[in-house]
Formats: structure tokens, sequence, C-alpha cells
């Protein structure tokens, strides 16, 4: 379900480039909670390639991604005093 045609495509492409994949969970335009993933170049950059958007977030899906070695990269929002 997360390795759609476009992730196999990049997996191609960068298969010896691809440092690790990376999943971020960020809102969406109907205020849900969504999952996009990328791959991160080991370029000396850090560059980071959109490869999925998979839809709203649900726990099947994060299980999935962790158990497949995708890390997670979602902002953390903190208050600062």
């Amino acid at each position: 379900m997360i390795k759609g045609n476009r992730t196999k495509l990049i997996e191609k492409i960068y298969s010896n480039e691809i440092d690790h994949m990376e999943y971020e969970i960020y809102q969406g335009s109907d205020t849900t909670p969504h999952i996009r993933t990328f791959a991160v170049l080991n370029d000396g950059f850090g560059t980071r390639i959109k490869v999925e958007e998979l839809g709203r977030k649900n726990s099947e899906l994060i299980d999935e991604l962790k158990a497949n070695g995708y890390i997670n990269n979602s902002p953390t929002l903190s208050l600062k005093k």
C-alpha cells in the first residue's frame, strides 16, 4: 500500500543515493491529518524528494510505514514564553 509506482521509480533511479525514507504528518485542506513520504538522499545536502501522498492518517498506515523502516519527520510545534 505504501509503495506505489512513484516510490518504485524513485528507488530505482536513486538506488545508491537514498540515505533513508521518511514520512510527514501534515494538516490537509480539509483540516484532517494526512501523510506524505519523502526519500532523503545522502548527497551532503539532505535533499528530500517528495514521493507519495498516502491520504488520511490512520494507525495501520503508520504501523506499515514504521515496519518498512520509514522515519517520522513531522514538525513539532512548541509554545515559547
